[in-house]
């Protein structure tokens, strides 16, 4: 019987506990590549268990999770503790294709928190999509700011294009200032993006300029006016990336 258990979102500070050793595991689960979960029961670990079966269930959030001597584990980190040996201790376990339904052992590697999103932004050029492999499509959503932090969902979408404009779509409802230059007419909260007070460009008011230092002289490169500062910021973060300089999702950490 599976009992309604909240799990905790990862964050990078978040302590792991130790995982059962690598010989009491191989007793009971055994790998199996070819299904979602990646793993299936070879010994009874509890009176419903049936030998031979899929091992877990998928969670709402998209990962899977098997209960193992009372404990309810991440399925991708005991796959990589069978299939290893080694205990990824304070480590994430990544999902190498971004697919949380691939739980192979080829599939995973230990990663820190900041090595895991590069992963994800080097897969994906859309800020605030990610790919849902049992839809087989993406899905859009992003996070508002703290102190009332919760996840606004964007919908389901073909590509991650799709998702992507739904997202700003539905940031321009949340958030109107974006798209109104009278109520924001000095904001600065984004590296590289400023609002053209001069021009007043009525679809397209904010400019984007990205300042670099070539041979020791500072220049500056042009990258057109946008619709609102998201887009901006986002083909400023483009270009960087493009060009190899250090790069900044505003609001957001340095890459």
């Amino acid at each position: 019987m599976w009992y309604n258990i909240q799990v905790s979102v990862h964050h990078s500070s978040m302590k792991h506990s130790p995982l059962p050793s690598q010989d009491l595991l191989a007793e009971y689960l055994e790998l199996d590549p070819l299904i979602p979960q990646g793993l299936r029961w070879k010994k009874k670990a509890a009176r419903n268990t049936v030998i031979g079966s899929p091992a877990g269930r998928c969670h709402l959030n998209g990962y899977w999770e098997v209960r193992f001597q009372k404990v309810l584990w991440k399925t991708n980190r005991i796959v990589y503790r069978l299939a290893t040996g080694d205990d990824p201790g304070g480590l994430e376990v990544d999902h190498i294709d971004l697919n949380k339904s691939n739980n192979s052992a080829d599939n995973l590697r230990a990663a820190t928190r900041s090595e895991q999103q590069f992963n994800r932004l080097s897969t994906n050029e859309y800020r605030w999509t990610s790919y849902v492999a049992d839809k087989a499509k993406w899905v859009g959503g992003y996070h508002t700011p703290r102190p009332n932090r919760k996840y606004i969902f964007c919908g389901y979408h073909k590509t991650a294009k799709q998702a992507y404009q739904a997202v700003l779509s539905r940031k321009s409802e949340v958030e109107p200032h974006l798209n109104n230059p009278k109520l924001i007419s000095n904001y600065n909260g984004y590296k590289n993006v400023s609002f053209d007070k001069v021009k007043k460009r009525a679809k397209a008011p904010w400019v984007v300029h990205v300042r670099q230092r070539i041979n020791g002289k500072r220049t500056g490169k042009f990258l057109g006016y946008h619709a609102n500062p998201y887009i901006g910021a986002v083909a400023a973060v483009a270009y960087k990336r493009e060009v190899g300089m250090r790069y900044e999702y505003a609001p957001g950490g340095t890459k």
